[in-house]
């Protein structure tokens, strides 16, 4: 099951190798570089794509989501979540694409190539893949709890064989390497489950509820930084899995936001009360030793918001980084 990652921070589980993900916002030439910027020390290392080359494009079918390509291999498993890709063509120049089936020599597209792209063995298209990963040593990356590392992807772009060389590009991101990464265990099938009239409700360009669970993740992290204040995280929360009924709820609301108004505020107040029981009942595993060490136990303190945080070291100095926290959200 993939962790959800909030606002595109990304994190990972201390002392094991885990899996660094990028997708490339063009088509790529070469390797990209990454960079992870530790407290005294980087580690850098060459990203591998999840498929080697371009996949050759000869046609393209009337309805524009089909092309006819040069049969290739190693592309099992890579449509949907790792279908991200460009298109480029000599007389259509670059298009992004997002592919949901390789069949021998049948691609398909998610939805329609924009205007009548003309594609022939003699003036063919290269389909690059625009996931890209990178093994993090569990020795150095994940070696140590450690917030804020600062990660940096070099890249050169490739819009086509006569276009100007742009070279040197950057996108940077945060990663947190932390105990155990704070996850409701919210998935499409535990949401159809619990809610099962969803299940013929599903947009047509989705494949699942993955988007939805995903913003209704970040929603519901807002309130419990909030609450929590800068001293902690929710990573500090080891019971997690407390905060399921919370996030189908959230989830809920946002489905119902754009065609239900109504029910989506109905079902975003009974995700706050549902958030708000979490919060009563959860200890702080400050230490990350995943036993309750004395000041970690579960003790009411409410602050200025209706919700109550359980840990027990509470201060006054606490509470007024509290009440800034909850100002810059509110």
């Amino acid at each position: 099951m993939t962790i959800l990652q909030p606002f595109g921070e990304l994190k990972f589980r201390q002392g094991v190798d885990q899996t660094f993900e990028w997708t490339a916002p063009c088509a790529v030439e070469g390797t990209p570089e990454v960079t992870f910027t530790l407290s005294g020390s980087t580690v850098t290392g060459s990203m591998s794509s999840v498929h080697s080359g371009s996949i050759t494009a000869i046609d393209v079918e009337r309805d524009r989501r089909k092309l006819t390509i040069v049969e290739d291999t190693d592309t099992a498993g890579l449509q949907r979540r790792y279908g991200d890709a460009w298109i480029t063509t000599d007389t259509d120049g670059a298009y992004p694409v997002k592919i949901t089936k390789i069949s021998g020599s049948v691609l398909t597209l998610a939805d329609h190539l924009p205007g009548d792209i003309s594609l022939t063995p003699t003036n063919s298209g290269s389909i690059h893949f625009s996931s890209f990963y990178f093994v993090l040593p569990s020795g150095s990356v994940t070696a140590e709890v450690q917030r804020d590392i600062i990660w940096t992807v070099e890249y050169d772009s490739f819009y086509g064989t006569d276009t100007p060389d742009i070279d040197n590009l950057r996108e940077e991101g945060l990663l947190h390497v932390v105990n155990q990464p704070f996850d409701t265990g919210l998935t499409h099938n535990k949401l159809v489950s619990s809610l099962p009239y969803l299940g013929g409700t599903l947009p047509s360009k989705q494949s699942d509820y993955s988007p939805q669970i995903q913003m209704a993740f970040n929603e519901m992290i807002l309130h419990v930084r909030r609450d929590l204040g800068p001293t902690y995280t929710e990573d500090n929360i080891p019971a997690s899995t407390l905060f399921l009924p919370a996030h189908i709820s959230f989830t809920q609301a946002i489905i119902d936001d754009s065609t239900n108004p109504d029910a989506a505020d109905r079902f975003r107040e009974q995700a706050k009360d549902r958030l708000r029981m979490a919060m009563e009942k959860f200890w702080l595993d400050i230490n990350a030793d995943n036993v309750v060490d004395e000041g970690e136990e579960l003790s009411q303190v409410t602050n200025n918001s209706t919700d109550a945080v359980g840990h027990s070291n509470y201060t006054t100095t606490d509470q007024a980084s509290m009440d800034w926290y909850i100002g810059v959200y509110n």
